[in-house]
């Protein structure tokens, strides 16, 4: 736009100084000096005139600067702006898949304990269980380790009464001595 202003200035400008420059080389040929001073005067004006269209199209063209700058410092910012939300989307897109993924790992995690702890807890039943089992067996085996001493004891103890009451029987072998005592022979 400037460049346009500064081309129509240029031109203007050496209309008029043609115009003056003519009027310079041959001021013999206007032998009436009104018509030279009304010349003049045109030249003057048009050279006033353009002055003011060119002050007036160097006025337009920084107050269109003026509006292109504003209107780019704007779109810079809005740019910026959206630049910044861009990221900051980004980020919060970033944030939920590391906590969507940090949550199924979690979850993942919490599975195996469980699993983990659901086998333990069987191991430990299965354990306990056998444990429980050889204590059965164990008991078992001492009952009737029990029973078998205390029935051996009751026939000792039967056959020590038996055999010491029969010693006060007469007879020389044991089954006189108990035939004794089946005749109430005995003392």
């Amino acid at each position: 736009m400037a460049s346009r202003l500064f081309a129509k200035f240029v031109t203007y400008t050496a209309i008029i100084g043609l115009i003056l420059g003519i009027a310079a080389e041959f001021p013999s040929t206007f032998a009436n000096t009104s018509e030279w001073i009304r010349i003049h005067e045109v030249a003057n004006n048009a050279a006033v005139k353009q002055h003011a269209e060119a002050v007036a199209m160097e006025e337009q063209a920084r107050n269109e600067l003026e509006v292109a700058r504003n209107a780019a410092t704007r779109m810079k910012g809005e740019a910026e702006q959206a630049v910044a939300d861009a990221d900051r989307l980004e980020a919060e897109a970033t944030t939920a898949q590391q906590v969507a993924l940090n949550a199924k790992q979690k979850a993942k995690a919490d599975v195996d304990v469980i699993v983990a702890q659901g086998e333990l807890n069987r191991q430990k039943a299965a354990s306990e269980l056998q444990a429980a089992r050889v204590a059965e067996l164990q008991k078992r085996t001492e009952a009737d380790q029990a029973e078998q001493t205390l029935k051996q004891d009751r026939y000792l103890l039967r056959t020590e009464v038996y055999l010491g009451d029969l010693i006060n029987c007469p007879g020389n072998t044991y089954i006189g001595k108990i035939n004794a005592a089946d005749e109430g022979r005995c003392k």
